[in-house]
């Protein structure tokens, strides 16, 4: 519904009950990402947050992981982790986003072009096409 205040209070309340749950450290530090990656204190919040996922299984987790370092400025761990995330998951549109992304912040605009390509054809609707396709018409 697009109130992303009230959304992180929600997770920040069910975490206070059950810190270790990790669906709710999960969306409240993609919501951190997405939404206040201008906000030191917040990114680290985020970083605490999905510190564990680094070796998760879960596709989810890693990819939240390597958009929080990718926010944080750490570009060598976002891509070294949502590259893996895109190898075992490439149909996922916001996978291929997050990774192209960060190709296009490293300066890679081959890799960037086709990452970013391949996320707004299959989410031309999402509410990050925006961005990715500013970011694609900047690497040409």
């Amino acid at each position: 519904m697009g109130d992303i205040d009230d959304a992180a209070k929600v997770y920040e309340q069910l975490l206070a009950k059950q810190p270790g749950n990790a669906i709710a450290a999960n969306n409240l530090a993609s919501l951190i990402a997405d939404h206040r990656s201008n906000d030191a204190a917040s990114l680290a919040k985020a970083k605490k947050l999905v510190a564990k996922f680094g070796s998760s299984k879960q596709l989810a987790f890693l990819d939240t992981y390597g958009w929080v370092h990718y926010r944080l400025g750490d570009l060598d761990k976002a891509a070294k982790t949502l590259s893996e995330v895109v190898k075992k998951a490439p149909k996922v549109p916001v996978f291929q986003y997050h990774l192209g992304m960060v190709y296009y912040k490293q300066g890679n605009k081959v890799a960037a072009r086709e990452h970013l390509s391949k996320a707004l054809a299959g989410g031309a609707k999402a509410p990050w096409a925006g961005a990715a396709r500013r970011a694609l018409k900047s690497v040409g």
